[in-house]
């Protein structure tokens, strides 16, 4: 069912910032009924007067961030699952607001109608069970590392009960947080344990 539309956000448009059009589907139906158009990175000028949900994980991210704080339009960014100095991050750029890949229909309406007045929206994010992990990174690797080491990313996602890209987005997050080339499954491992984020199992190396 389409979100419960605010009061005044009748009169919200949304720029959809995105090159993955799987994302765009599920962003447009998530802020349904909100007027949305998809625009590309030297297109937010066609934003004046809306607000921009940009996608995390899209390729142009970084331009598409650097086009719409350069017009002054209020940011929302979408996707992926930041840990909590990420989002601060965003923040100090100039984002006014921040929903992971896991976000409600309602959380991302919630944003949108935030950023357009003016104000902030941030997730009340987990704390750290240890250096540089969130609680969802560090059951989301446990699970990928540890406990189901031989099953695919699919299956170690239904085992969790989250979507699997939600996973990759965990995975990606880690990678880019470790000082070194992980690329393959054992040496994601051996590079958490080495950093202490990751305890194993006497039979595992």
């Amino acid at each position: 069912m389409p979100a419960v539309p605010r009061p005044g956000d009748e009169t919200t448009a949304v720029a959809i910032a995105s090159q993955i059009p799987m994302h765009c589907d599920v962003l447009r139906d998530a802020l349904q009924p909100l007027p949305t158009q998809v625009v590309r990175p030297s297109e937010t000028t066609r934003a004046a007067g809306q607000v921009v949900v940009i996608d995390r994980l899209t390729d142009s991210f970084e331009a598409y961030l650097a086009a719409a704080l350069a017009d002054r339009l209020p940011v929302v960014v979408w996707g992926g699952y930041l840990h909590p100095t990420g989002v601060q991050e965003l923040v100090r750029r100039g984002a006014g607001a921040y929903v992971s890949v896991i976000g409600s229909r309602d959380q991302l309406v919630d944003a949108v109608s935030a950023v357009r007045t003016g104000m902030s929206w941030l997730p009340a994010l987990p704390h750290e069970t240890s250096e540089g992990l969130t609680a969802g990174e560090a059951r989301a690797l446990r699970a990928y590392l540890v406990d189901y080491p031989a099953q695919s990313r699919q299956e170690v996602a239904q085992r969790l009960g989250i979507s699997e890209s939600t996973l990759k987005a965990h995975l990606a997050n880690v990678r880019g947080r470790l000082d070194e080339s992980c690329g393959s499954r054992l040496s994601l491992r051996r590079a958490m344990v080495a950093r202490g984020w990751l305890d194993l199992p006497n039979h595992l190396p």
